[in-house]
């Protein structure tokens, strides 16, 4: 899933998290969206300044960022932004041939977890797909209002760990 669609479903969350009204999300979103277009078409920093700018535009700009959304107001992040946003890592996890650990909380609202899962799975071949989905968890795998890692998140990753080493030590 490329970072332009994690960003639009990153922006939904916080949006109604902030408790915004459906028309301003729907407003919201479709700036978000015309940003996000103008950053793969590869626009420069100081035309997207100029048009974030404008005064059809300002106040729900602000208000955004305001929410927590992630808009690219600086050189150095519109630069990162247009080298990543339309991203696509299909074929990287094709070719992946070293195993891989991928844990989703199931309470993220950065990354549609279903969706990524789904790509993972028919993506990366099953014999080096590790998934997991934990409940509770957010992005980051914490508690709600960062009270600590989910349960047996660190031990699975320890596990992991373990369980490549000796594998590696077997070959």
């Amino acid at each position: 899933m490329s970072p332009k669609r994690q960003e639009l479903f990153s922006t939904a969350n916080r949006l109604r998290s902030a408790r915004w009204s459906p028309a301003r999300i729907r407003d919201g979103l479709t700036l978000m969206h015309s940003l996000l277009d103008r950053a793969s078409e590869g626009a420069a920093f100081p035309d997207v300044e100029s048009w974030m700018q404008a005064p059809e535009r300002a106040a729900l700009a602000a208000d955004l960022v305001a929410a927590g959304v992630f808009v690219p107001d600086t050189d150095a992040l519109w630069s990162f932004t247009t080298s990543i946003i339309d991203h696509d890592p299909h074929d990287a996890l094709a070719a992946l041939d070293v195993p891989l650990l991928a844990v989703f909380g199931l309470a993220d609202a950065v990354v549609p977890v279903g969706q990524s899962a789904e790509v993972l799975r028919s993506l990366v071949r099953p014999d080096l797909l590790e998934l997991h989905i934990i409940p509770g968890g957010d992005h980051r795998l914490q508690l709600p209002r960062g009270a600590g890692f989910v349960p047996g998140y660190q031990a699975m990753l320890g596990f992991f760990r373990r369980r490549r080493r000796l594998a590696a030590l077997a070959r």
